[in-house]
């Protein structure tokens, strides 16, 4: 199971919520972004295939097709040189995320403070600004993208959350500094924002409904989070993800 490829439930969430937002703002591209997005997330989630040690060489022949087909995609679709360096740019990142620098023993993700922060901004970005910067409609930007980071802060910070026990203590992440119940605060209070800035926007009741699931849910599992496994836990966070891109569709 160790050559099978894991993490898809995650790499749909991506493009369910990149697919979403481009269908909400009327972008370009609509399933080429959802498609890049599967694909970037799980090559980044799956990285080990490429690099592990004795993994069958077909594996890593299809890993590297994968990433050749990623770098073709953005490449055609990127609305500008700035859009594709970013994005090759967040994609370098996820893939070394926990690579450890030899010279100083550390990974991006061994960094004091950074690491959530490093995680939401690549989601963001992937997800909703690139969809954004490559929409070949003369569409403003809407603060409104700025505050599904809120949103998927409040994810990653759960998931810190999840990992306070098996995190390096030099990480320092939120968890591990202020403590597993104020996190659980700051991950209620971002979902609540996140909603009080969803109820400006005039959407249909089904989208209405989806979203209440998109916040219920993660602060469900938080405050079921010691009664389920570490594995269910991130399900439903992942899930969580997912509805809040399909909600998009009920418009």
């Amino acid at each position: 199971m160790d050559n099978f490829p894991k993490h898809w439930l995650v790499a749909f969430a991506g493009a369910s919520l990149s697919i979403g937002i481009s269908s909400f703002f009327q972008y370009s591209n609509v399933e080429v972004n959802g498609i890049l997005t599967f694909l970037g997330i799980f090559l980044v989630y799956n990285r080990y295939l490429l690099v592990g040690k004795n993994r069958p060489i077909f594996v890593k022949i299809v890993f590297v097709l994968f990433m050749i087909v990623t770098i073709l995609l953005a490449v055609k679709i990127a609305g500008s040189f700035v859009a594709f360096l970013l994005l090759l740019i967040s994609g370098i990142i996820g893939i070394s995320y926990s690579y450890k620098l030899k010279k100083w023993e550390y990974s991006i993700r061994d960094i004091p403070f950074v690491k959530t922060f490093i995680v939401v901004f690549i989601w963001t970005f992937v997800c909703c600004v690139f969809p954004w910067l490559n929409s070949k409609e003369n569409t403003i930007f809407s603060p409104f993208l700025l505050w599904h980071f809120v949103y998927i802060f409040a994810i990653a910070l759960a998931f810190d959350i999840r990992d306070v026990g098996i995190d390096h203590h030099e990480r320092k992440t939120l968890p591990q500094v202020v403590g597993i119940k104020t996190s659980k605060i700051v991950v209620s209070a971002s979902l609540l924002l996140f909603l009080v800035v969803f109820k400006t926007l005039n959407v249909s009741p089904a989208h209405q409904d989806l979203t209440y699931i998109a916040i219920f849910v993660p602060m469900v599992a938080l405050f079921i989070q010691k009664d389920i496994s570490p594995k269910v836990y991130g399900i439903l966070l992942e899930m969580s993800l997912l509805i809040l891109g399909m909600s998009y569709f009920s418009l």
